[in-house]
Formats: C-alpha cells, structure tokens, sequence
C-alpha cells in the first residue's frame, strides 16, 4: 500500500538524479558557449519525463504491488520534481557564480535578441518594461526563474502522468 513516508524517499532520490541529469545538461550548453535558453534545453523535459516516469512506476511497482491512485501519483511526481529542481537551481548558481561568470551576460544577450525579434507585435511601452526587468536581472533571479519554469512544467507533466499510469485496486467482493 503506498503512503506518504513510501513517497518521499523514492521521490527523493529520482529527484536527486533528474537534477544531476539537468545540472550535467546545463553544464554542456553553457560549456558549447551558449546560454540558458540555448534550444538544446528542450531535453530538459524529455530528461524530467522520463524520471517522473520512472519515480512513479517504481513506487506503483514497489510500494503499491502495482496499483497506485492519482492523488499519490501526483504526490510523487511533484516532490521529485521540487527536489529535482531544487538541486538544479543551487547548481546554476553555483556554475554562474564560479565556471561560468558570463552566463548571465549570455542570458541577457539572448533575452534581447528575443525582444528584438518581436519588436514588431509589441508595444512601445512593453518593449521599455522588457529592457528595464532584463537591466536589473541578476544571477539569482535568473537562475530561480528557470528553476521555477521548469518546475512548473514538471508538475504539467506530472498530472499527465498520474492521470495515465494511476491504477486502482480492483474491489474485492
């Protein structure tokens, strides 16, 4: 029977590893020289996927005898991806902070070229308020904002994948 002590060891340690996995990406993309919104960053959902995937298998398998609900399903996949993007958002600052000093120009860099690009369907009043937040974006803040995206997208991904791998215990008469 799955509960909530069953969960979070399991979560715990699929979290560590998505990080890891996530912190091992980032360093590749910044070593290539480019920045946190580098396309290749699109990996990083396919990367948590397949760890939500795997975390909630494991505890459906291990700790439910191959039925879990939804509400644990969830439960799973959103404690591993807050501990999963927790670590990763520690390890990019620390890389920015030590390795990589120019990431955050990098990202600046892009983020203007991105505003550039869609100058033509934006206001002029938009377009300032974009360049004032990009002027005061610090490493912290960058950082906190792509650990909190790509949370935020694990726990989409999470309520796929709880609606599709739940299974109830078939009731016994």
């Amino acid at each position: 029977m799955v509960n909530r002590q069953s969960i979070l060891p399991v979560a715990l340690r699929f979290g560590f590893f998505c990080g890891t996995a996530h912190a091992v990406l980032i360093v590749a993309i910044l070593s290539s020289g480019s920045s946190l919104y580098h396309p290749a960053t699109i990996f990083a959902f396919v990367i948590t996927f397949i760890f939500i995937l795997r975390c909630v298998r494991s505890i459906r398998e291990n700790e439910g005898e191959g039925f879990i609900s939804f509400k644990h399903a969830m439960v799973s996949g959103a404690f591993m991806c807050f501990f999963a993007f927790l670590l990763l958002g520690l390890v990019e600052y620390i890389l920015g902070a030590t390795l990589f000093p120019n990431m955050l120009e990098m990202s600046k860099n892009e983020m203007l070229r991105n505003i550039e690009a869609a100058e033509i369907i934006m206001s002029e009043s938009q377009i300032e308020r974009y360049y004032d937040n990009i002027e005061k974006l610090t490493l912290a803040g960058l950082t906190m904002n792509d650990a909190a995206s790509k949370f935020f997208w694990g726990l989409l991904l999470s309520l796929i994948l709880a609606l599709s791998l739940r299974r109830k215990r078939p009731i016994q008469p």
